[in-house]
């Protein structure tokens, strides 16, 4: 699924955890413009009960990392 927000394309996928009954996303958000970039990411965000949960959550984080002025998730792992 896709959404435009804040001058970014966000793009947002589930995909079932292994060996569970569990999901989880991945997400990409691009940038529009003469800027444009992409930054991707995959099985960041926990783990839900659904489909729809998973995607839902995973526009809720993209957004959120937008609005806090894209920073680097893997600095810290």
């Amino acid at each position: 699924m896709e959404a435009h927000y804040n001058g970014h394309v966000i793009r947002v996928s589930a995909l079932r955890v292994p060996h569970t009954h569990q999901w989880t996303f991945t997400w990409v958000v691009s940038k529009q413009g003469a800027d444009a970039g992409v930054k991707t990411f995959t099985d960041y965000g926990g783990r839900f009960d659904t489909a729809d949960d998973a995607i839902s959550r995973g526009y809720d984080f993209a957004m959120k990392w937008i609005d806090d002025g894209k920073p680097d998730l893997f600095e810290e792992r």
